[in-house]
């Protein structure tokens, strides 16, 4: 055979007839699918992805589980390179769709997960279009309206035995939108235990204020359990104890950026200020990109009317991501504490633009109102936090 090497690594083959052949061209493509997604070039491996399930079905769908150069990879069909490439990008309906009939662990997780998300798509859509961005007093009419299907087909598979963590976690999330939280609660319990590693799924559990002293028990024998109680002491502000256990922590995970920026917010919630600053200097020194957590920052360098180091903190947010709402936070932040407070309010109400869960903004932005000697729209923001 003519070998014509490629800018790739992998060759181009060609039978003596002068065509392809076409397993090194289906080898080349899975190998591109995976480098690309694992490099973040989303559009060209959904373009890959679609010429690799473009070939000739006789070859095959099933990749291996090891490239020809020895590179190890998940063994996963075609179809579901395809469909993971139209589900980094957003396509989360073309994803479901695409992966109809396909029996694979994954394949069926991802399926199902696409469905939801699109379901909460459409959901916020429809909260965007009959009450406004900010208008929270008729968001609860707006539904998901895939949930039931989703709950009927995962119900299947927890009676079956065939349901694994991820499903058992999906199981959790539409429970939990449905409002059935007890279910949800058993269900997370089980994705937790069958797969700990998932951080998605502890926070799923904490998000259904569940009684922490009567949860402790259920939970696995894993270390994963000590970082979710010590979020969930945060949570319940049972500060001193959530901060000794990030204290633990540290000695086991001394470079982790997460448990140095949660030991400064439970300093914060002590209003241990100082303390709380010295820690998030630290975290910003490290990791002057990182924008979870800088926010709570913000607050501390506003009470302590740090007007450089705050200006300093919101340019770098806005040269960071200018659209998050923890950005748009710290922004205002910034305007309140050069008594802008009509730029301030346009920030906290834009960080809830981009996310409505993002109930601290309410708050920030009720000090606004009360700065601006708006008693009725303070006492509306409060009550919405």
């Amino acid at each position: 055979r003519v070998m014509v090497a490629g800018k790739q690594g992998a060759a181009l083959a060609m039978d003596p007839s002068g065509g392809l052949d076409l397993a090194a061209v289906q080898s080349d493509l899975r190998l591109a699918v995976r480098d690309l997604q694992q490099r973040g070039l989303t559009k060209p491996a959904k373009w890959a992805a679609e010429q690799l399930v473009g070939l000739e079905t006789t070859l095959g769908s099933s990749s291996s589980s090891s490239s020809s150069d020895g590179r190890e990879g998940a063994a996963c069909s075609d179809k579901f390179l395809l469909a993971k490439t139209y589900f980094d990008l957003r396509e989360y309906t073309r994803a479901a769709s695409c992966l109809k009939g396909e029996r694979d662990a994954n394949a069926r997780f991802l399926r199902l997960y696409a469905t939801f998300l699109a379901g909460e798509r459409r959901k916020e859509e429809q909260a965007v279009e009959e009450s406004g961005p900010l208008d929270c007093s008729t968001t609860a009419g707006a539904r998901n309206e895939e949930l039931s299907t989703i709950e009927r087909e995962l119900s299947q598979y927890v009676e079956r035995g065939e349901a694994d963590g991820f499903l058992f976690y999906l199981f959790g999330l539409v429970l939990a939108e449905k409002e059935k939280n007890d279910d949800a609660k058993d269900a997370l319990l089980k994705s937790v235990g069958l797969y700990p590693c998932n951080w998605a799924a502890w926070m799923a559990l904490q998000e259904l204020n569940v009684d922490l002293a009567k949860l402790e028990a259920s939970l696995p024998n894993h270390w994963m359990a000590s970082f979710f109680v010590a979020s969930m002491c945060l949570e319940v502000q049972e500060n001193e104890r959530g901060l000794r256990h990030y204290i633990d922590l540290q000695k086991v995970f001394p470079e982790s950026e997460y448990v140095l920026a949660q030991a400064a917010t439970a300093h914060y919630n002590l209003r241990q200020f100082d303390e709380a600053q010295s820690l998030f200097e630290t975290l910003h020194k490290k990791s002057p990109h990182r924008i979870e957590s800088m926010d709570i920052y913000s607050n501390i360098l506003y009470v302590k009317e740090a007007y450089a180091a705050l200006s300093h903190l919101a340019h770098h947010a806005i040269l960071t991501d200018k659209y998050k709402p923890e950005t748009c936070c710290i922004i205002g932040n910034y305007y309140s504490l050069r008594t802008q407070h009509e730029k301030a309010v346009t920030y906290f109400r834009r960080a809830l633009k981009l996310n409505r869960k993002y109930l601290s903004a309410w708050t920030l932005m009720g000090h606004e109102y009360v700065e601006m000697k708006n008693p009725e729209a303070a006492i509306e923001a409060y009550r919405r936090a």
